[in-house]
């Protein structure tokens, strides 16, 4: 299953990469205010949320489904 995963997500970078996927900048927005939202609200505040590398922002695949 993690092998289906992580080939799913190597396609989809590569569509990114080529200019072939459309990015919805609102959904993905959405998707981080979600998430930090969530991580303000839980029990564990020591934990941080890590939302930009190097200058590109960091959604799990569902996210990335519910963009398209």
């Amino acid at each position: 299953m993690e092998d289906d995963q992580g080939s799913r997500l190597l396609a989809l970078r590569e569509r990114i990469v080529r200019g072939e996927y459309e990015i919805d900048c609102r959904a993905v927005a959405e998707a981080i205010a979600r998430r930090v939202l969530e991580r303000a609200v839980s029990p564990a505040p020591s934990q941080g949320m890590l939302i930009a590398q190097d200058g590109a922002v960091s959604i799990s695949e569902d996210e990335a489904r519910r963009a398209v």
